[in-house]
């Protein structure tokens, strides 16, 4: 199976070559015997009138280790380039793919030091049948939503804070005054208000703990989800992630 993006970006090819082996994703070595030969495979498994193009539009070739994909990029124009994914495996093809994204548009942005980032992913990820241009699933790729989560879980993120500090301060007051002589709140601790200021921050920080693990929750269920939305083509009611 074969995945294919494109990308518009200006950077040079051979900055190009430098970004992506920072990422880890090619051989430093690229006239290593086999890497040829697995660049001229994919090129040979490419359809009749798009091998040429790719031989002449060839800039390097990719490899995924986590993976074992293997991949070739071209320049189809000047500010765009296609990247070809390649394996046997259509579960792993995808996931070269959604972590080829994740790297371009999650893993090197934090470090680019301009806001202006020179890479956009144009359309989205294009799953193809191994010996034809026919496209068999699309993905699109998710941007992080944790702190769209966190915006709209704000009330229960401030729940949780004001209940923390409420079941703090009254574990605070029920301390025997005996430990804080000096403390101003030594006056309000008799032996029934400090079981009551106890039994109070207990019942808090059980709230406080239920908010607390309710928001966890909710990140990891938005976590564990992949980055990529596939959909087969021409079915628009089979996402999924």
């Amino acid at each position: 199976m074969r995945a294919r993006t494109h990308w518009k970006t200006t950077i040079p090819d051979k900055h190009l070559f430098v970004v992506l082996e920072l990422l880890g994703w090619v051989p430093r070595d690229q006239d290593a015997a086999d890497v040829k030969g697995h660049r001229d495979r994919i090129i040979a498994d490419l359809p009749a009138p798009v091998q040429a193009d790719a031989r002449t539009n060839y800039i390097l070739t990719t490899y995924r280790p986590r993976t074992g994909s293997w991949g070739i990029i071209t320049r189809d124009q000047a500010d765009l380039i296609t990247v070809r994914l390649d394996h046997n495996d259509p579960e792993q093809v995808c996931k070269t793919a959604e972590d080829f994204v994740a790297s371009m548009l999650v893993e090197y942005p934090r470090s680019w030091p301009s806001r202006e980032y020179p890479f956009t992913l144009v359309g989205g990820i294009e799953l193809l049948e191994r010996l034809g241009e026919k496209m068999l699933q699309e993905g699109h790729f998710v941007p992080s939503r944790v702190r769209r989560i966190l915006i709209e879980r704000r009330y229960e993120v401030l729940s949780f804070l004001a209940l923390a500090a409420l079941a703090a301060v009254c574990f605070f007051v029920s301390i025997p005054k005996e430990i804080t002589e000096t403390s101003t709140l030594a006056g309000l601790r008799t032996h029934w208000q400090r079981d009551l200021w106890g039994r109070l921050g207990t019942a808090l920080a059980a709230s406080a703990t239920t908010a607390l693990l309710y928001i966890v929750f909710t990140l990891y269920d938005v976590k564990r989800h992949r980055r990529v939305v596939w959909r087969l083509v021409g079915d628009k009611k089979s996402d999924r992630q």
